[in-house]
């Protein structure tokens, strides 16, 4: 009978304590579902934008050769040093890959020229390195293209001389470090103008004349003789400029924004 008692008084006390224990989570979550309401729109903005978003990349080719791996990774837009060797590593562990490893970055390219970046493991080569990855580990990076912040910047450019004209494609050039905007003027795609845009109020326009060759719309410079120089070709429902030499090899592909 005495151990009764003393059961039943141990189930009060844990009953008690179990009820005390669910009214403070239940106090505590009320207080914090308050405290976020009571934030403005802006905090709760800068909140969101703190969020760090996940890189979004794709292994499009890859070659070994012996001990040694080499990548081809597209990506959406340029990203900072830290993150290009970020996605290094992670190949690294993903191919489980000690030898040479270089991953070349594109950005919006489908063409074979046109890599921005490189990041690579070197184990041979004691003096290549420029950078460690997050192991550790001796990484070297090369920047061949414009950096993210000349690229932003550059996006900013715009040409506006010229009235009654249609934006049909846009890109950022690499080798060149400028903006490029084809434009279509007064509603006819008989010629377009392809202007190049280095920094505000500096620019090179050309007109690109329409030429249908093989029931192939191509557009020359019209300093080159139909049919026979280096032509552009626009795929507007892609969103595609090609640019190919007059054997109708491609040399220069841009995705455009």
């Amino acid at each position: 009978m005495l151990c009764l008692r003393q059961t039943n008084s141990q189930m009060k006390k844990v009953l008690k304590w179990s009820g005390i224990a669910f009214l403070v989570i239940t106090i505590l979550g009320i207080i914090a579902i308050v405290t976020d309401d009571k934030k403005n729109p802006d905090e709760k903005t800068a909140d969101a934008k703190s969020a760090t978003p996940e890189i979004v990349y794709k292994v499009v080719k890859e070659e070994k050769t012996g001990s040694s791996l080499y990548l081809r990774i597209t990506l959406n837009d340029r990203y900072e040093k830290t993150d290009l060797i970020e996605i290094l590593r992670k190949s690294k562990e993903q191919y489980k890959w000690d030898g040479e490893l270089v991953a070349w970055f594109y950005i919006k390219m489908i063409s074979e020229s046109g890599a921005w970046a490189s990041t690579a493991y070197l184990p041979k080569c004691d003096d290549c390195a420029t950078d460690k990855d997050k192991d550790d580990n001796p990484v070297q990076y090369q920047l061949i293209g414009v950096t993210k912040a000349k690229a932003d910047s550059l996006r900013q450019l715009a040409f506006d001389s010229i009235p009654n004209k249609k934006l049909v494609a846009t890109y950022i050039e690499d080798i060149s470090q400028c903006k490029t905007e084809i434009y279509e003027i007064n509603g006819s795609a008989k010629r377009l103008l392809h202007v190049r845009i280095f920094e505000p109020g500096k620019y090179l326009l050309q007109w690109l004349k329409l030429s249908v060759v093989n029931g192939e719309n191509r557009y020359y410079f019209e300093d080159e003789t139909d049919g026979e120089g280096n032509y552009m070709v626009h795929e507007p429902g892609n969103k595609i400029v090609h640019f190919r030499n007059k054997e109708g090899k491609e040399w220069q592909t841009f995705l455009s924004e």
